[in-house]
């Protein structure tokens, strides 16, 4: 007997099954978000009597705790429970061989407890404020290694971002880096929170920055140039252009001191000066597995 085809049937069918899979992926890819009508804005609680108490008992805490990790390095403040910094490199050759996934399993270091006798934040932390779980240094920037990438999701290497600054504005600035690690093959990057005497925080004492940076070195052929950045909670546009500063303004402005490896007439040469033309230029895409760099699930 002659069988009759269907292909119109066939590929409804077809199509079905395909939107099917892609929303199971979906779903375990955003197994650990909260759905968005069940999220608040991100909003701090009255801080009267609350920055007292949350440094009450701190009063034999180190100012700053040095952590390492497999493939970046924190300077994670006790006082204020998320990190002064965080600093890692960015080679074109490990971008090359970016196919690992995204965990989004946070998790909290637990040396802080164990070796300093702290309370780790956790990552339930965040929950319920508004604030996306913000990565200092980002995932996608540890994507040809499963175990570091799995290892980027620790809560010391994250502080609480809006979710238009994580998901749009700081996203759009962690792609371009990438795009300028493959174009210059090197880049050493420090990231964090603008941290403030008056900074505010969550009830669970975790300090909410108003605003964040970035610099980044190049030492392509023994050439050294740097760009800075600072944003904004409030910023949700592809705003790098205005937010780029130098190193040296970066400094001033955070009370910090970055490239101390460099002799200093090396480093002021490079820290005192920026311009973004000869970055753009060198723009590239490298990565072997691009990921939708999913907005970033980082809330």
């Amino acid at each position: 007997m002659k069988h009759k085809t269907y292909p119109q049937y066939f590929f409804i069918f077809t199509l079905s099954l395909g939107l099917l899979a892609c929303a199971q992926h979906t779903y375990q890819a955003d197994a650990e978000r909260e759905p968005a009508a069940a999220r608040e804005a991100p909003t701090v609680p009255p801080q009267e009597g609350l920055e007292a108490q949350c440094r009450e008992g701190l009063e034999q805490a180190p100012k700053e705790i040095f952590l390492k990790y497999l493939a970046y390095w924190v300077s994670y403040s006790p006082t204020y429970r998320i990190p002064n910094w965080v600093s890692h490199e960015l080679y074109k050759e490990s971008l090359e061989k970016s196919c690992a996934k995204r965990s989004n399993k946070f998790v909290a270091d637990p040396r802080l407890d164990s070796e300093f006798k702290l309370k780790p934040v956790g990552p339930k932390d965040y929950t319920h404020t508004g604030f996306d779980r913000g990565h200092m240094a980002p995932s996608a920037d540890f994507a040809w290694s499963q175990k570091v990438n799995n290892e980027s999701f620790t809560m010391t290497n994250v502080t609480p971002q809006t979710p238009n600054l994580n998901q749009q504005a700081w996203s759009f600035l962690e792609n371009r880096i990438r795009r300028w690690a493959c174009g210059h093959g090197h880049l050493k990057i420090y990231t964090g929170p603008v941290i403030q005497p008056n900074i505010q925080r969550l009830n669970n004492c975790v300090s909410v920055p108003a605003e964040f940076f970035k610099v980044v070195l190049s030492d392509q052929a023994g050439q050294h140039k740097a760009i800075g950045f600072i944003y904004q909670q409030s910023d949700k546009a592809d705003v790098w252009k205005e937010r780029a500063l130098s190193v040296k303004e970066v400094e001033a402005r955070t009370g910090l001191q970055f490239f101390t490896e460099f002799p200093d007439e090396v480093a002021e040469k490079f820290k005192a000066s920026f311009e973004t033309e000869s970055w753009e230029k060198l723009e590239q895409n490298c990565m072997s597995c691009p990921r939708p760099d999913v907005k970033d699930l980082d809330n």
